[in-house]
């Protein structure tokens, strides 16, 4: 379990450069390309003239509007050419993903509502990953992605039954 914004940089340091290759390709004696690599790291460790050359700046998540009221994380920025396996990638180090769903949010745009094998770790899962550079610019297209951890209206009623039999 993640405790702490440290703990997320390492996890985010530890996956950076780890080689996405298939079992049967890592194990042929190659040496891993640099295109192989899986890139993730802490948006604060992003260049900033990388960040200045995509027009980007530290941003506030969004909170979710619209969307089914189920408890999730709600994850944002990704490119359209993910798919659930480079999301289920990202949460590989936070214990997995128990189920995933894309959902529009407009024309041009959507979210992917990602729910944890252990639920109780999203809400900090969530505030970990946000803003968090990922992917390695050439298999995995790289992106800055914006988490937010929406309760749900069963999770929150559980939540005030359990406060209420306190």
């Amino acid at each position: 379990v993640l405790q702490t914004e440290e703990e997320a940089q390492e996890v985010a340091r530890t996956l950076h450069g780890v080689d996405m290759r298939p079992r049967d390709e890592r194990g042929d004696g190659r040496p891993c390309r640099e295109e192989d690599r899986f890139w993730a790291r802490p948006f604060e460790e992003v260049p900033e003239d990388l960040l200045r050359a995509l027009g980007l700046e530290p941003s506030t998540p969004k909170a979710p509007q619209g969307l089914p009221d189920e408890h999730c994380i709600v994850v944002r920025g990704f490119p359209v050419s993910w798919g659930a396996p480079q999301v289920r990638c990202t949460f590989m180090a936070f214990g997995g993903v128990d189920s995933l769903r894309f959902v529009r949010e407009g024309p041009d745009s959507r979210v992917c509502l990602v729910q944890l094998k252990e639920t109780e770790k999203m809400g900090k899962v969530a505030e970990q990953l946000n803003d968090t550079w990922v992917g390695d610019g050439d298999i995995i297209e790289e992106c800055r992605l914006s988490c937010v951890h929406n309760l749900g209206a069963a999770e929150r009623q559980r939540l005030a039954e359990l406060a209420a039999a306190r």
